[in-house]
């Protein structure tokens, strides 16, 4: 994917786990302080069970949202082709779409990851 955001900003891939990791700090005291004590005023009972099974379906369309988005990129590249992108001073041919089309999978799992790890944990 094209990591160069502008001449002079080229983005590292690996950073794109920022967003995960954002996602936990946002969404920890929200759904703790928030979202819960709402489902209980509500008369609903959210055990950790189920809140470990909701993580689990944010998981699972972060892995379905790389499915489309690995099909959109290789859709992206017949219609495009490709371009040479130098990491590490080694040239691999990528793809022109840009790296922040990815965002997406990353902010599903780190809501998924909020839902699924810490109830599990405690």
């Amino acid at each position: 994917m094209k990591l160069k955001l502008s001449e002079h900003f080229t983005m590292p891939a690996a950073s794109l786990y920022l967003f995960e990791i954002t996602m936990l700090l946002i969404l920890i005291p929200i759904v703790d302080r928030i979202i819960y004590p709402s489902l209980r005023y509500f008369g609903i009972d959210f055990t950790p069970l189920k809140k470990m099974g909701v993580g689990t379906l944010f998981a699972m369309g972060s892995v379905l949202m790389a499915g489309f988005m690995e099909i959109e990129r290789k859709k992206y590249i017949d219609t495009h082709g490709y371009f040479k992108q130098h990491p590490f001073d080694t040239p691999v041919n990528a793809s022109q779409m840009n790296i922040f089309y990815q965002v997406s999978q990353y902010v599903l799992r780190g809501t998924g990851e909020v839902l699924t790890s810490i109830p599990g944990k405690l």
